[in-house]
């Protein structure tokens, strides 16, 4: 790969990561409604990272679980700090309306996880969508 090809591909990533991030954010968010997080939710917040084709393309796995536990400390060790940090994670996508309208259907897919959404995942899930300025409707959901 010639140098012009690497830069872009760096910046590609660089853009991804904010997606990466926000979906991290959003999904810890959701995961931890009902005040715990465990692995099977973990596993459900990298799948619904690993179906968007920008961040499959791009990260492993393993890179994956690096910001989900970040956002898993800080929900643990500073919960009046967490809804904070996930605002401002999704609030740094939510400028380009089509990077928060990912974020949010991959949220959706976490809180969904399951068949069904809880009342409180959907309370999260909510606030997802107001901090990336997403209106549920545009997701094709009704009732939220």
């Amino acid at each position: 790969m010639g140098l012009f090809s690497n830069l872009l591909a760096a910046g590609g990533r660089a853009l991804n990561k904010n997606l990466v991030e926000a979906m991290g954010a959003g999904g810890v968010h959701i995961a931890n409604a009902d005040g715990r997080i465990d692995r099977d939710e973990v596993a459900g917040i990298i799948d619904a990272m690993m179906n968007v084709e920008q961040v499959k393309a791009s990260f492993t796995v393993g890179e994956l679980r690096l910001p989900i536990e970040k956002f898993i400390t800080i929900a643990k060790n500073q919960p009046t700090q967490a809804r904070m940090s996930f605002m401002k994670e999704c609030s740094d996508v939510a400028r380009d309306h089509d990077n928060a309208l990912i974020v949010a259907a991959a949220c959706y897919d976490v809180a969904n996880r399951g068949g069904g959404v809880s009342p409180e995942e959907k309370e999260a899930f909510i606030d997802v969508c107001e901090w990336l300025g997403v209106k549920p409707s545009e997701l094709g959901l009704r009732g939220f």
